[in-house]
């Protein structure tokens, strides 16, 4: 074999090593963002507390109650209120009665915004 021809020879079997390094590396990097991502999917896919979702959503449930006893009651005066409920004028009264017609488990809502609406200064 000439010189050329072992000079060439080299230089394939350098390139051929360059070449398996490059693809080891570029295989390790894509195993890890694979590892990533499928770990993502699997945190995306596990399946969720279902007393963490009834306590968001009785959470979401009591916002929207108190917000409807604070509009009903806070919409007029409590003398009104307590004639059409049938108590005395005062705010406890009148959050207990006006809960009073809603079923056991909407109650604390409705109560403590009507409450709200009648001893607050209405910056709520």
């Amino acid at each position: 074999m000439n010189r050329r021809t072992a000079g060439l020879m080299a230089l394939i079997a350098l390139a051929a090593v360059a070449v398996a390094v490059a693809a080891a590396i570029s295989y390790r990097v894509e195993s890890e963002q694979a590892a990533v991502e499928r770990a993502k999917a699997a945190a995306r896919t596990q399946p969720r507390s279902l007393n963490g979702m009834r306590e968001r959503h009785e959470e979401h449930e009591n916002e929207r109650l108190y917000d409807t006893g604070y509009e009903a009651c806070g919409s007029g005066d409590i003398a009104t209120l307590a004639r059409r409920l049938g108590v005395a004028a005062r705010p406890n009264a009148v959050a207990v009665a006006f809960a009073g017609k809603y079923p056991v488990d909407f109650r604390p809502g409705f109560q403590a915004g009507c409450l709200a609406a009648f001893t607050t200064d209405g910056s709520v």
